[in-house]
């Protein structure tokens, strides 16, 4: 009956309010996302960027396994000066203050391996049905990488204030995860830092064996922990081709800890009750899969919200605005 009720409504407003733009402008938003998005990709992988500073912590997943990057994950930084006894108040306080006033719109506009997430959703036009209660336990996991994470950079920070003998054997019985777990388990180093120089080395090889040429052929690692980051990265690449920004939602840890940052951010998305429908255009529409039309207050803030504004741009109506302050 609901659904009836939302035709006849629509059916009885002028034309030009009924019509949903189409096209370019009814991707607009999107497109400026991306082109942002690629942007970003440039300035922080590119090897020509070498910014002579340190590293520069902000909420996005770039590596830190080159020197020529200064662009840094936040959260990669702050568990890495803890395995390493520092004390890193300079990147919570970046990580906590951009949090509070942006929220996770960092993960939706700047992000390399977002726009990574991006393009495999859009592989597929139907993507798999989750529950909202698949979907809510599923986002428990990424509290708990965070929160072994977060101890075990910890024992190594406290380690460094018992015997040295202790020590080092406490780092060598930890020795994989020694800089941190979250770097090991993070997909955006074998896809940026690790595969293209395979990738380039591979290319440059097939035409001079073509053309019968010597071909200086990739050394193919025999490392297993390689190979299992590569499995990973595979398999997180499979499944946000089903489930849009998988990683993102679930597994990423620093998605986690701006989430708790940002359920009370400045940032949000304002619903005009007087307009709004209730039609569901702005839920189906969002990759996070959260409902902005049925929030209980007219500001939406929910921490998983990277403001990548497909609900802005969807309403039909347009009842959801920007909202900053």
């Amino acid at each position: 009956m609901r659904l009836v009720r939302i035709k006849a409504k629509l059916a009885s407003l002028p034309y030009h309010l009924r019509k949903i733009p189409s096209g370019l402008y009814k991707n607009r938003i999107t497109i400026l996302r991306h082109i942002c998005q690629f942007a970003s990709l440039i300035l922080i992988y590119a090897a020509f960027v070498q910014i002579q500073a340190s590293w520069i912590p902000l909420p996005v997943l770039a590596c830190l396994g080159t020197t020529s990057r200064r662009i840094a994950c936040g959260i990669g930084v702050i568990f890495w000066a803890l395995s390493h006894n520092i004390v890193p108040i300079v990147s919570v306080g970046i990580l906590l203050t951009l949090g509070a006033l942006l929220g996770r719109t960092f993960c939706g506009w700047v992000c390399p391996f977002g726009l990574v997430q991006d393009i495999a959703g859009y592989v597929k036009r139907k993507h798999y049905p989750i529950t909202p209660k698949g979907d809510r336990e599923l986002s428990y996991i990424r509290f708990a990488l965070l929160a072994v994470a977060l101890l075990l950079s910890l024992s190594l920070f406290i380690a460094h204030f018992t015997s040295p003998a202790t020590e080092t054997t406490y780092r060598r019985a930890f020795r994989l995860a020694d800089d941190s777990l979250v770097c090991l388990l993070c997909p955006a180093s074998p896809f940026f830092v690790s595969l293209p120089p395979l990738l380039y080395q591979l290319a440059t090889a097939i035409p001079a064996a073509i053309k019968g040429l010597p071909a200086a052929w990739p050394t193919v690692p025999r490392d297993p922990l390689f190979w299992f980051r590569i499995g990973l990265l595979a398999a997180i690449l499979w499944a946000s081709v089903e489930l849009p920004r998988f990683w993102c939602k679930y597994l990423c840890p620093l998605g986690a800890l701006l989430h708790l940052i940002g359920r009370h951010s400045l940032l949000g998305i304002r619903c005009d009750r007087s307009r709004c429908l209730r039609c569901g255009i702005c839920a189906r529409s969002c990759p996070m899969r959260l409902r902005p039309f049925a929030a209980p207050e007219p500001v939406f803030t929910d921490g998983d919200c990277i403001y990548c504004l497909r609900c802005v741009e969807r309403c039909p109506e347009s009842a959801l605005k920007l909202r900053f302050g």
